[in-house]
């Protein structure tokens, strides 16, 4: 990862870490080796277990359409208990 990067080992780790943010350059080459080794996350909906791929960490749906519709489900589950 060091010689993808062109980073040093120290600032290697302290990127890594949070402690340090790197130079443009090397920003672009993380980032290239994050995307070609897939190393995010993986979410699933709760709805229908679909893999997420939106990149906000909140979402819980795989699109709008599914959180209605599991919105309305909790709605018609509580008005059958009442």
């Amino acid at each position: 990862m060091m010689e993808a990067s062109g980073l040093q080992p120290r600032a290697l780790r302290d990127v890594l870490t949070g402690r340090g943010r790197p130079r443009t350059t090397a920003r672009s080459a993380l980032a290239a080796l994050v995307w070609d080794a897939d190393v995010s996350p993986k979410r699933y909906c709760v709805g229908c277990g679909e893999r997420i791929t939106s990149g906000d960490p909140r979402r819980r749906y795989c699109s709008p359409a599914r959180g209605q519709r599991a919105k309305r489900q909790r709605r018609a589950t509580n008005d059958a208990m009442a």
